[in-house]
């Protein structure tokens, strides 16, 4: 349903499977995978300035963005 929160870990599952597939993280805003809008999701995260209390990542969901190969400038 629209709306509803999306599993962090779930959506790092889809990032890692898209960068296997593709080679990078910049998902094209429309992107959807299983119900998923993913591309809207990288832009969402990609655009939000997470330093100033804009969007609260927790360390640990920002070191496994980065680990994937997140780009936060994308």
């Amino acid at each position: 349903p629209t709306g509803t929160p999306l599993c962090v870990e779930h959506v790092l599952e889809l990032l890692r499977a898209y960068k296997a597939e593709h080679g990078h993280c910049l998902v094209p805003t429309k992107y959807v995978v299983g119900g998923v809008k993913l591309g809207v999701w990288v832009i969402a995260v990609g655009g939000c300035d997470y330093r100033h209390g804009r969007l609260k990542l927790c360390e640990s969901t920002m070191a496994q963005l980065a680990a994937v190969g997140f780009d936060w400038n994308g």
